[in-house]
């Protein structure tokens, strides 16, 4: 039984994460800089994969993280869904899907939709990436909630198997969490609002 009383918490140290077995290096060291002081640092395990890099006929792409502000498009706030959208925002990200899935290559192996990944904090952009990058109808949003993407490519044609890779790999960062690709597009879903992202 814990006798401590609350006043005894402030002698409780923390215990801060200093090495990381999950990031890529650059993803790890722009959070160290933001967020750590510089103090977290890769595992062997991360340093034993450096040799992987993404690739544009045959030249190193770099940098590793690209940020782009479009400038433009305003999120949509659905009240009965609770839930926002950027339809700019997700036309924008088509285009850069598509640069990923056609001239990227990572380890020398041209990427698929199975190596990209588009994430986003609001399910209702999650469905409207998957409308302007997978070709799904609005009106089937509902029948790709929580589908079972092994199910769903069974005895489908190869187009049809295609479009579920591309929906399996188009979510909410929720849940995405614990799973990696080698190329990650993250829609922030930004509009003029300070107090919405």
């Amino acid at each position: 039984q814990n006798t401590r009383t609350p006043a005894d918490r402030s002698e409780i140290t923390h215990v801060m994460l200093e090495v990381q077995h999950r990031c890529p290096s650059p993803v790890r060291e722009l959070i160290s800089s933001l967020f750590y002081n510089g103090r977290l640092h890769d595992g062997q395990n991360i340093l034993d994969r450096m040799d992987g890099t993404l690739t544009i006929h045959s030249k190193a792409f770099s940098p590793s993280i690209l940020i782009c502000d479009l400038g433009f498009g305003d999120a949509f706030f659905n009240p009965f869904q609770r839930s926002s959208e950027n339809l700019q925002e997700a036309e924008a990200t088509k285009y850069v899907y598509n640069f990923a899935v056609q001239h990227l290559k990572a380890d020398g192996r041209a990427l698929t939709a199975k190596d990209v990944c588009v994430l986003c904090p609001y399910n209702r952009h999650k469905n409207r990436l998957r409308t302007v990058i997978a070709g799904i109808p609005e009106e089937d949003w509902n029948k790709y909630e929580n589908f079972d993407y092994c199910a769903a490519v069974q005895d489908k044609s190869a187009s049809m198997v295609r479009r579920m890779e591309k929906v399996r790999n188009i979510d909410t960062v929720d849940k995405f969490q614990g799973s990696e690709r080698d190329v990650v597009l993250i829609n922030t879903v930004v509009q003029h609002q300070p107090d919405r992202a």
